[in-house]
């Protein structure tokens, strides 16, 4: 009996735990010391502020050299936190006038770094962008494989030369389009990783990159209008060949002639290699 009591009484203090409303407590930022503070900060000269912020970095360094890795963790967590909640809920006035503070800071800050810190900066810009355009390259790539395969449902051998495997040493570029034709059109230039790693093109012109333009650039190419999926076959060995567009970063569009054989499974370290572009060369083409 009594025990069943008391089990009654912890359930009913349970249900008014959960059901009244618990306390708030005052935060900090209704204070009148807060409120003080915020009204002093209002009317505070230049100098004075200036030695505010150059006393309060004084103690965020001293605090921050002595903190330990977990501390330094929770640490950034908070700053990243409330700087994504202070720019959810900042105006537009106030955004424009972060943006130009934080390129006045910017400013300020390369024209009083030193020459070991600007090398430090160009190092980090730098693995910033490879990693970048690294990220851009397998997103096209799969977002290629990914269209091939819908098209054809079954298992495939896509050989497609990406940049980040062996390939030929040689690109074919050319134009699709009446406005471009007034340039000089299908020259061929040697692989370079850094120009032709991203495809960048000052003047935006369309190019058409062939995984078999090793051994096919020097002939006349047949326009790109020919280049269509040809009619359906049901044998297992006609190589189909067809033109698939997809969207780079810049105004350019990529246009790959993939060979595909359907059914066939091949290693993964033949796609785009030049013996397996050499195979499907000597294969029979489409008419």
């Amino acid at each position: 009996m009594k025990k069943n009591i008391r089990v009654m009484k912890e359930n009913i203090r349970v249900m008014k735990t959960s059901i009244m409303p618990r306390k708030r407590k005052s935060s900090y930022a209704n204070t009148p010391h807060a409120q003080k503070m915020r009204l002093r900060r209002q009317y505070e000269s230049c100098d004075a502020r200036e030695e505010r912020l150059s006393r309060q970095r004084q103690r965020q360094t001293e605090s921050r050299q002595n903190e330990t890795l977990g501390e330094h963790q929770e640490r950034q967590e908070q700053d990243r936190f409330r700087h994504i909640v202070a720019r959810r809920n900042e105006s537009e006035e106030d955004r424009q006038q972060r943006l130009i503070a934080d390129t006045f800071r910017h400013m300020v800050a390369r024209r009083n770094e030193s020459e070991e810190e600007r090398q430090q900066r160009l190092i980090a810009d730098r693995n910033r962008y490879q990693n970048l355009r690294q990220l851009c390259l397998l997103l096209m790539e799969i977002q290629i494989k990914l269209v091939v395969a819908l098209c054809f449902q079954r298992p495939i051998l896509v050989v497609l030369d990406t940049f980040m495997r062996k390939g030929p040493e040689e690109v074919c570029v050319g134009y699709d389009d009446e406005e471009d034709r007034q340039h000089p059109p299908y020259k061929t230039y040697k692989r370079d990783q850094t120009k032709w790693r991203l495809g960048f093109n000052q003047s935006g012109i369309r190019q058409q990159k062939t995984a078999a333009a090793a051994f096919h650039h020097n002939e006349d190419p047949e326009p790109l209008q020919k280049l269509q999926p040809p009619p359906h076959d049901d044998s297992e060995q006609r190589h189909h060949k067809f033109r698939l567009a997809a969207a780079s970063t810049h105004s350019c569009h990529w246009h790959a002639n993939i060979f595909i054989q359907p059914g066939y499974v091949g290693n993964q370290a033949d796609l785009g290699t030049k013996p397996s572009v050499q195979k499907w060369a000597d294969s029979p083409q489409d008419d």
